[in-house]
């Protein structure tokens, strides 16, 4: 509600609002909306004002995915905040993000270029958030900063079906909307958010198989046969995946295998390229495995250290580890420590326990002093972070470790009629 209103306001229940046509998008009655509740499937909550077109507030519920999201709306019909809340507990909800729009004259589109914006990034628990604000225009600039944010702001309680003001300003009455009239369309025009989502991780690993190019290249890329690495020795079976020049050693993942060797193998694709009158192949790293069994993999998950919360995530977000020297590794938990910091001296320093090569991927090998391989070190195509995924097969052990070098994420597997 606009500061200083007050009245009543309607709620309506549907899949969603469409803001072009100001309409609710499958309209449902309170009592399939207080279903759909129940079980925790998605449904929309549309808050409005009597004899205005426009929502003040449209709200998306979908318990099973831990979430509650709050669009509000001004008078002219555009988004100028978004609330992110999470449901971590079941009496209370987390902000962990928010965003503000603002709008310099009514003419302005919604979400234009030329807006103002400021975001707040929060994490349960913590009492400081990160908030950066954007100003646009001919002078564009950019400010992040931390800030203390208020216990009530950041954590309110879990509303009851029908309690709906905590996303309006100010006092008012609720009263169920007039029925709307059947739309068209029915589909949800929205999915709760979900972190990122693991592709291809198969078909990186089979040779001959066809992408779509990446971006505008007009070749397609071909997998290639995939390379060994080496056999890495896993003492503890506690596995760390990092860059291993890292200043602060990551915690293991927490998913563990038995103590023993397992073998670690590279994926690539290749493509045409050239430049001017040259023309050559060339080839890409996609992804790293560190091969567990050689059973069949039938579903991933995202691999997580401790304190990674998988509900906090947003869309297309995750958890990984990061990269400051285009170089990844796999190593022991209790060898770790001791490893990177051989790998990270043998370049100003002879270590005769770390073999440099020069097989593309392959970086180096960190061997203990029985000759076994304490960390495999390879190229990646950048800095950044790059998750690891997990492989189980049908009776849910772990099949293998993916880094996931984020190379095809773009791209869709082409026919066979496609790729000739």
């Amino acid at each position: 509600m606009i500061p200083g209103q007050r009245g009543t306001v309607e709620v309506g229940y549907g899949a969603g609002w469409d803001p072009r046509a100001a309409a609710t998008v499958g309209p449902l009655s309170t009592a399939e909306a207080a279903s759909l509740d129940a079980a925790g499937e998605p449904y929309a909550v549309i808050l409005k004002r009597p004899g205005r077109p426009h929502p003040e507030a449209v709200l998306h519920v979908a318990w099973s995915h831990h979430y509650l999201g709050i669009w509000r709306y001004d008078e002219h019909g555009r988004r100028w905040r978004e609330h992110d809340l999470r449901r971590l507990d079941p009496e209370w909800l987390f902000l962990i993000h928010e965003q503000t729009w603002t709008y310099a004259s009514p003419q302005t589109a919604e979400f234009a270029p030329e807006a103002g914006r400021t975001t707040l990034e929060l994490s349960p628990g913590k009492e400081n958030a990160r908030w950066t604000e954007e100003k646009r225009g001919d002078r564009g600039s950019s400010s992040s900063t931390l800030t203390a944010v208020p216990s009530e702001r950041r954590r309110l309680p879990v509303p009851a079906f029908g309690d709906w003001t905590m996303a309006l300003e100010g006092p008012c009455v609720l009263t169920d909307a007039a029925p709307a009239a059947p739309a068209p369309d029915t589909r949800r025009p929205w999915d709760p958010p979900a972190g990122l989502r693991p592709r291809h991780l198969d078909a990186m690993f089979t040779p001959g198989t066809v992408f779509t190019p990446q971006y505008d290249e007009a070749a397609p890329r071909t997998v290639e046969p995939s390379r060994t690495l080496g056999t890495l020795h896993l003492p503890s079976g506690r596995i760390v995946a990092c860059d291993p020049c890292a200043y602060e050693l990551p915690q293991p993942l927490t998913v563990s295998v038995p103590p023993g060797d397992y073998v670690m193998d590279v994926a690539s694709v290749s493509h045409p390229s050239g430049y001017e009158d040259m023309t050559f192949t060339m080839e890409e790293t996609t992804a790293v495995r560190l091969l567990i069994s050689q059973r069949p993999t039938v579903g991933w998950e995202m691999a997580l250290t401790a304190g990674q919360d998988p509900r906090l995530l947003r869309e297309r977000h995750f958890y990984g580890f990061d990269v400051d020297t285009a170089t990844g590794c796999f190593t022991d938990a209790a060898l770790a420590r001791d490893s990177c910091r051989r790998f990270d001296r043998s370049f100003t320093e002879t270590d005769p326990l770390v073999e440099h090569s020069q097989n593309g991927a392959l970086i180096a090998t960190v061997r203990a002093q029985d000759g076994s391989a304490a960390l495999i070190a390879f190229a990646l195509s950048g800095d950044g972070s790059y998750p690891v995924w997990i492989g189980r097969d049908a009776a849910g052990e772990v099949t293998c470790f993916v880094v996931d070098a984020l190379e095809l994420t773009r791209a869709e597997l082409m026919t066979p009629a496609q790729g000739t």
